[in-house]
Parts: structure tokens; sequence; C-alpha cells
């Protein structure tokens, strides 16, 4: 250790003898087909190359074991803690495909660094990262190919089943069979069910990789932690009312009285287009990733 380097510039590079850069620990261990390996390393905090750094951590631990082409999936889980902040952002996410898997899946790892220490009001230091990653030599994929009901037609207090049916390689496929009870006293007219993967559900929440400002740490955290993965389909059971986020947070159906106040309220939004959710059945396919989307309506009759 010689010192940091702190400018780098087209006329030169400047830097401090004797100097130790702020590092952060970063731990990953690797499940791969024939063995298991352990990696330990540090890595310089800074709000632009940090995230960087973590990308080319990840990936090249992946291809020091693992084939990077051909048909693969790879299981992320563990968390990044923040100094100051109790709370980790978790990492648990799955990728599959027959191209670029593990360029995909390192990248997924640094995206939320990069919009936790990007987007926010408050200065961010990474403390540590910790990360099992598990690489699995097959295709691990299943997509949403059918959605039914068992009714038409539901009354309030009745009981509603939802069928799902996954379709995977070779043309397997597996069927999941939710119940929703329909609430007494439950407003008559259109139901709208969607089943969607979590990321399309969380597009469809307005939850993505964007904010229109920064805003304080915990929010942000906050936020990275509600994000759904991709080893879970979503059954969405919503109505066509306006839902309002305020800061942040959604605020599904309220009475028209609070409705004509967050209406003119600065930095409120009305998202009339997603509706307002009135429940969420979360489903999985085991040790797989879930992609696709559709959606049926019924009636609510009384």
């Amino acid at each position: 250790m010689v010192g940091t380097m702190t400018g780098d510039y087209n006329a030169g590079v400047t830097g401090e003898l004797g100097r130790k850069a702020r590092m952060a620990d970063v731990r990953i261990g690797l499940k791969g087909s024939d063995r298991q390996s352990q990696f330990r390393m540090e890595m310089v905090q800074d709000r632009v190359l940090s995230p960087l750094l973590l990308q080319m951590m990840v990936y090249s631990a992946i291809d020091g074991s693992e084939r990077t082409l051909g048909s693969s999936s790879i299981r992320l889980h563990g968390n990044i803690r923040f100094d100051g902040f109790a709370e980790p952002v978790a990492i648990d996410n799955m990728y599959s495909g027959d191209f670029n898997v593990p360029l995909v899946a390192s990248l997924g790892t640094a995206l939320p660094v990069a919009y936790a220490l990007q987007n926010t009001v408050d200065p961010l230091r990474i403390q540590s990262v910790d990360l099992t990653v598990e690489a699995l030599a097959e295709r691990r994929q299943f997509s949403i190919e059918q959605v039914w009901t068992s009714q038409r037609d539901v009354r309030p207090g009745g009981t509603l089943d939802i069928n799902v049916v996954l379709e995977g390689e070779g043309g397997r496929e597996i069927e999941r069979r939710l119940s929703y009870p329909i609430p007494v006293g439950m407003q008559t007219g259109t139901l709208n069910i969607t089943v969607a993967d979590g990321p399309s559900t969380n597009a469809g929440e307005g939850k993505v990789y964007t904010v229109a400002q920064p805003r304080p740490a915990t929010q942000v955290i906050s936020l990275l932690n509600s994000l759904r993965g991709s080893t879970k389909g979503y059954v969405r059971l919503w109505r066509s009312d306006p839902n309002y986020t305020v800061e942040g947070r959604d605020l599904p159906d309220p009475p028209p009285s609070v409705g004509l106040i967050l209406a003119r309220t600065p930095g409120s939004a009305v998202n009339a287009g997603r509706g307002s959710t009135l429940a969420e059945l979360p489903f999985d396919a085991g040790n797989a990733v879930i992609n696709g989307a559709k959606t049926i309506t019924v009636e609510v009759k009384e």
C-alpha cells in the first residue's frame, strides 16, 4: 500500500502518500455444479465506481469456475449493508436463459447499489456486501400460459378460486390453485385479476429504478426491499378506482373527500392506470424463474 489516488485528470493524476482509501468488505460464496468457493475482497467507496466494481466481482466469481455461455440459471441471495443504517438491502433473485446469464445476474446485483448511492439526499457508504451465488447448468424457467377462475360471477362472502398453469422446458406444465375469500359487503362491479411475474408487478406499481427526485436514504432502502423477485408470480386483484401515491407510498381507493384533497396536493400522483389493489396472492414454481402476465375479469354481484 503506497497511498490513495484522489483525482484523475487530462493533465495528470493526483494522490496522497500514506492515506488509505475507504473500502467496503465483499464476501461472495459460490455454489457451482461441482464445487464450492469462497471469495473475500474489498472495493473502494465511490457512488459511481462501487456498482461497476461489484458487477465485475460477481461476474469474475462465476466466470472463474462456471460456464458463461449456453443455458444456465443463477440464484443470488444475500444483503448489502450501509454505515449508520440497521436495515440492509436484501438480495434475492434468479436469472435464467440461454445467453449471457452471468452478465445479467451480475448487472442485477449492481443495479440496487447504484440506485441507492445515486438517488438519496443522504450520503450513503457501503459497509459490507455478503452474497451467495448458486450456479446451475440448466435453464429453469416457467412462463404463465393460462389463467381461469372457477366462476364468472361471485358474491360477497363467497370464495373465488383462481387457477394458473405454468409451462417450462420441454412442455412441462405445473398448476397452481389459489383462493380469495370475497369480503362481506364488497362493492359490486368488475373485479380484475392480473397474474404476472415479479418484475412486471413492480413495473405495474411504478416501482422501477427511476425517481423524480432524490429521497431520504430510509425511503430508498425501503423501496429496494419492497421490490419483488423473479422466483415468484403474483395474483393481483384490483379495481379501476384511482390510486394515489404520496411520498413514494400508495394510498389505494381513498374516500372521495380525501381523494379531492390528494388530487390538489403538490407531490402526490394519481395512478388511475393501474387501479386500486384489493389483494395480492403470491405463488412459486420451485427453484425457478417465472415470467409472463395475463389479466382476466369476474363480476361481483349481490
